[in-house]
């Protein structure tokens, strides 16, 4: 009998941020440096090629928005700020654990 895996057993792949058409697109910029050039040897034609690029260009800004968004919200709360970052705050952890992380290191060492 086959078991179905559950969503945290499969493996997460990241999403793509560019589709198929777009990434040949963009390689063949990057080749041939001119956007007719580079449009012609992916077999489709100019201007859908920059319709492509307008596209992408607005997907960037959307995101570019979007996290600007985050990070203005990240400096104006503090709450937000320690949910947000990846530091780890000593007195919190000396509050939690009732004793400094390091003094913890020291006692494992001696065992």
């Amino acid at each position: 009998m086959h078991k179905k895996k559950l969503r945290t057993q499969q493996k997460y792949k990241k999403p793509d941020l560019f589709s198929e058409r777009e990434r040949k697109l963009l390689n063949a910029i990057n080749e041939h440096f001119i956007v007719k050039e580079a449009a012609e040897s992916i077999g489709i034609t100019v201007r859908t090629a920059y319709n492509m690029l307008y596209r992408l260009r607005n997907k960037y800004l959307k995101a570019q928005t979007f996290v600007n968004t985050i990070l203005a919200q990240k400096r104006r709360s503090p709450l937000l700020n320690r949910v947000l970052t990846k530091k780890v705050d000593i007195e919190i952890l000396e509050k939690t654990l009732g004793t400094r992380p390091i003094d913890l290191m020291s006692e494992e060492e001696e065992k």
